[in-house]
């Protein structure tokens, strides 16, 4: 559920980022985060009616106040109200799949309460934060004693010893797909430079495209066993 709500607000955010390029304003170009401190305070004054990219730059937060002229020119846009009144929409949805995200996050934390042991284990590989650690329970399950080996583990999510890339044709591996996601998300995305770099070796090696595999075996190997 939690994943499907942030694909939803994900989808907002570009809508919204979509719908401003309409009207020529072109913020994303300047605001690497749309829906940070700054964007969220600039699109709010934007519904309310301000109109003068001058005093909209003035909303500007951190970092971006060292690039108020570069961010005032790029809210120079032809605002309608039809415009205002689609934007006021969009930022409500995302507003609320925020809040319901965050609603649920602490629903989970307190579920989470008796596993803060393995919580906190888990949390020792490279990558792994609080939300990729309930994950890998609930992928894994809490008792790790089912699993002689690290290689168990990397067999029964799919991830055998040895696995290089994905299977051929597409054909998917025995085992949790959950997991793999997961642990190649940490593998290449959250791990340090000598797990991330590891499809990058394989894929010149093989003059093949990368591939999140030996990444997320090397995170599942990592994950500690007791």
């Amino acid at each position: 559920m939690r994943t499907s709500w942030l694909q939803q607000r994900n989808r907002v955010h570009n809508q919204i980022r979509d719908l401003l390029e309409t009207v020529n304003i072109k913020l994303s170009s300047v605001a690497s985060d749309l829906m940070g401190v700054t964007g969220r305070g600039i699109l709010k004054a934007i519904v309310e009616g301000v109109e003068s990219a001058e005093r909209l730059s003035w909303k500007a937060r951190g970092r971006l106040r060292k690039k108020e002229a570069e961010l005032g020119e790029s809210l120079r846009g032809d605002c309608s109200e039809f415009f205002r009144q689609t934007l006021e929409m969009h930022l409500k949805y995302y507003e609320f799949l925020t809040a319901q995200v965050a609603d649920l996050e602490d629903r989970i934390r307190q579920k989470m309460t008796p596993y803060q042991a393995q919580v906190a284990l888990l949390k020792t590989i490279p990558g792994v934060d609080e939300v990729v650690a309930w994950s890998l329970l609930a992928e894994m399950g809490a008792d790790m004693s089912v699993f002689p080996t690290a290689a168990h583990v990397s067999s029964w999510a799919g991830l055998c010893p040895g696995e290089n890339e994905p299977r051929p044709h597409g054909g998917a591996p025995a085992g949790s797909s959950g997991a793999v996601g997961i642990l190649g998300f940490v593998g290449i995305g959250g791990g340090p430079i000598r797990i991330g770099e590891r499809p990058h070796r394989t894929a010149q090696a093989k003059a093949r495209p990368t591939s999140k595999i030996p990444c997320a075996r090397t995170a599942k190997s990592r994950a500690p066993t007791t």
